[in-house]
């Protein structure tokens, strides 16, 4: 029926002043996940998503492309890239970024689809409705098979951050994702483990703060313990993560008497009690340990709850209000 309705004059979208805020053809073909009738049109009237596409207020548009992949049909959605220009799928004004739209719809076969094409920009972080790259939204969704597909993928940087330049090994630090940051150190994709974020936190002190012993671990495999700051221990400790103080600290001070000194200073004496007897003490050797510190010792109300603040603020993949 699409067929004949193509080949006796039928338009391609509606007509008239409203027609870029109206769907066309494409979409409705798209929405319903019909592969042969989307080739059908596109054979019709040229490749390219544009003249179909709707555009918003603010003349962000939504391609016919955005449809299938809601649609969840890999078929739909391969014959609308083969139609795309790839300027189309990688534009600062798309309202939802094709990779990024895969992903908030759980979609891991589309997400498949995607990668496989060379036009999709896997590491695509800045346009008006988002601010995350691909890798670092699977990290925070916590999708594990989502994440791993685009880890994998060749073209993929590992390192790209956010708009608080905080990278998936952060977010996975942050969140106390054990495999994730595993799989992520076992990639060899990563060349800058210790990037800071805006606030000035690593992955590791991020880990420290909110008392990932696990995370913490795995991250002193390929960083010296002495290089974690003080700062963060001392968060640690506020926040009642004894067991990351207990391994840390003796990293920090010069002995047992520094150590006790340093935690009363801060109104941590039962912390103390509860690592005075810790074998770490002994474990320790001298030369392991970097006592220099430019931490000043001052600690606002606010900051050792802002990490933990940091982690449980809700994640959307697009930003707010879109």
């Amino acid at each position: 029926m699409a067929r004949i309705l193509l080949e006796n004059g039928a338009l391609l979208r509606p007509q008239g002043r409203y027609k870029y805020k109206r769907a066309g053809a494409l979409h409705y073909a798209a929405k319903q996940g019909h592969p042969v009738i989307i080739r059908d049109i596109l054979d019709k009237f040229g490749h390219g998503l544009m003249d179909d596409a709707v555009f918003d207020d603010e003349q962000r548009w939504t391609t016919s492309l955005s449809c299938g992949i809601k649609s969840g049909n890999p078929a739909a959605v391969e014959a609308l890239i083969r139609g795309a220009h790839g300027s189309e799928l990688n534009h600062y004004h798309t309202a939802e970024p094709v990779l990024h739209l895969a992903i908030a719809e759980n979609q891991g076969a589309i997400v498949d689809v995607l990668l496989n094409n060379k036009a999709v920009d896997i590491n695509f972080n800045h346009s008006e409705t988002v601010d995350s790259p691909p890798l670092v939204c699977a990290v925070r969704l916590r999708n594990e098979p989502i994440f791993e597909k685009i880890l994998n993928a060749a073209k993929v940087d590992a390192d790209s951050p956010d708009a608080q330049s905080r990278t998936a090994l952060w977010w996975a630090a942050a969140l106390g994702l054990d495999s994730y940051v595993e799989k992520l150190l076992a990639s060899r994709k990563l060349y800058h483990l210790d990037r800071h974020d805006n606030k000035g936190d690593t992955a590791l002190s991020i880990a420290v703060r909110l008392g990932h012993l696990g995370v913490v671990r795995q991250l002193l495999r390929v960083h010296q313990a002495s290089t974690i700051g003080l700062e963060p221990i001392i968060f640690a400790a506020k926040n009642g993560h004894t067991p990351v103080v207990e391994e840390l600290l003796p990293y920090k001070v010069t002995d047992k008497k520094a150590a006790e000194q340093l935690l009363q200073r801060y109104g941590l004496q039962q912390v103390w009690l509860d690592i005075e007897n810790s074998k770490a003490w002994e474990e320790v050797k001298d030369e392991e340990k970097s006592t220099e510190s430019d931490y000043d010792g001052k600690i606002s109300e606010s900051e050792p709850s802002y990490a933990s603040e940091v982690i449980s603020a809700p994640f959307n993949v697009f930003k707010p209000g879109w």
